[in-house]
């Protein structure tokens, strides 16, 4: 995902920001309504940074990718419309941090 050069890099800023704008374009510009990614069970970064963003496991496939060598399971994960809404913060929503009082004069 995103060409990232270092498995680490899904768990710096560059990873979060470009997911964050995926999935917004995704669910709020598209409103398609769910989202689907792969990923290898040598890619533990990219793996930790779509559950991080809601995505869930829908199953794994033993066995099914050949590199170096080796076979490698892939499995898949996905995040529902319904659910990454319910995650989201607003940006123009009142938090405890932004909130302000009006007064009504």
């Amino acid at each position: 995902l995103f060409g990232l050069a270092q498995e680490e890099d899904y768990a710096g800023p560059i990873g979060e920001e470009a997911m964050a704008w995926l999935l917004g374009a995704a669910f709020v510009k598209r409103r398609l309504s769910k989202v689907m990614a792969q990923c290898l069970e040598t890619e533990s970064g990219y793996r930790d940074l779509l559950v991080r963003h809601g995505f869930a496991s829908d199953g794994v496939q033993r066995d099914v990718v050949y590199t170096g060598g080796r076979y490698l399971a892939l499995e898949t994960l996905s995040v529902v419309r319904d659910a990454y809404l319910a995650r989201r913060t607003p940006v123009d929503a009142p938090t405890a941090s932004n909130a302000k009082v009006v007064s009504a004069s």
